[in-house]
């Protein structure tokens, strides 16, 4: 599992979660209450599907950009990221074991999997590649928070290279930070 992942809280503007999802290595961000409760996330394929047809354009543009976009350049400085959330997402806990944790990676499509205590508080996630790498290297018996946690940490393969703790600078002041959910 990886504990470091990108995520916007609920209360933050389009924008901002707009270039949290560019910024991030998936193109998905986890959105967040005030309490740390996982309330769904937001993601590239979301935002051009919803955006209205200018703001599609503009995301787009940025998309296709080397460096990172400042959230004053996006749509939505003025507004909430509700339009976009993608709530009631499949989540695992931390006594998940490897097998099942990569059937519900498959089964849904997706490349990762927020991984969540029992009052819903976002702990981190978890990867296909982290989970492929981990069946590959360890038995099948292993739980989340052991051996994926060692095979997602050694490799920061999802987050090139980010820690807990560290920051993606921006250019703007609206600073997107990479930071363990744990306090």
């Amino acid at each position: 599992m990886q504990t470091s992942v990108p995520h916007v809280a609920t209360n933050q503007s389009l924008a901002i979660a707009l270039a949290a999802v560019l910024a991030a290595p998936e193109r998905t961000v986890l959105v967040v209450d005030a309490a740390h409760r996982l309330q769904g996330q937001i993601n590239a394929s979301i935002a051009i599907e919803r955006l209205s047809n200018d703001e599609r354009a503009s995301f787009l543009s940025a998309l296709q950009q080397r460096d990172p976009v400042a959230a004053t350049g996006l749509p939505g400085a003025d507004r909430g990221l509700d339009e976009l959330l993608q709530g009631d997402l499949v989540t695992l806990v931390p006594a998940t074991d490897l097998i099942t944790a990569a059937r519900q990676v498959l089964a849904r499509g997706t490349v990762t999997l927020p991984v969540v205590d029992e009052d819903h508080h976002l702990l981190g996630a978890v990867s296909r590649r982290a989970l492929l790498r981990a069946l590959l290297q360890q038995n099948s018996g292993a739980r989340i928070f052991g051996t994926i946690t060692t095979a997602a940490l050694f490799s920061h393969e999802a987050y090139e290279g980010h820690a807990a703790g560290h920051f993606l600078h921006r250019k703007d002041a609206n600073v997107v930070r990479w930071f363990s959910p744990h306090p």
